[in-house]
């Protein structure tokens, strides 16, 4: 990592490859593959769920940049590319991450998020609040919520 300012697509996908294997699918090779195994088991929150392919693939290359930067620390005056093409953007003078290029969760699943709220859904903890979406039929506050669409 860090031998040029772009990184490879064989790197790539050895480092997707990689990051399946920490969440204990070896035999995935797709970090979607994995999200959608861990979504469907329902088994975990998805504030726990691996990053999108997107996502992961764009920090990668952040990483990967910023390596590069590091190796050239002892250089004089090294000779470097401009950060804007290694998903980094300028912005009022700062350097800024570009995090993905795709909506993290698409709009059809986020409206199934419901709540299981037992007391008013006034708190952050309110899985309909904090997506910012009105409480439904299906969440579990049943006629305390303030959060409601009537």
């Amino acid at each position: 990592m860090g031998g040029s300012a772009q990184f490879r697509d064989e790197a790539l996908s050895q480092s997707e490859q990689f990051v399946c294997h920490l969440y204990g699918q070896a035999d995935v090779r797709s970090i979607n593959e994995v999200r959608l195994k861990m979504f469907v088991k329902g088994k975990c929150s998805v504030d726990c769920l691996p990053p999108t392919q997107d996502a992961l693939h764009f920090h990668l290359k952040r990483a990967n940049y910023q390596t590069f930067i590091w190796k050239q620390a002892l250089t004089a005056e090294p000779d470097l590319p401009t950060p804007n093409g290694n998903r980094w953007t300028m912005e009022k003078g700062s350097l800024k991450p570009v995090l993905m290029s795709l909506e993290p969760v698409p709009k059809s699943c986020k409206e199934l998020v419901s709540c299981s709220c037992k007391a008013g859904c006034g708190s952050g903890r309110c899985g309909c609040l904090k997506n910012e979406l009105h409480c439904t039929s299906a969440c579990k506050c049943e006629g305390l919520c303030q959060n409601d669409d009537n």
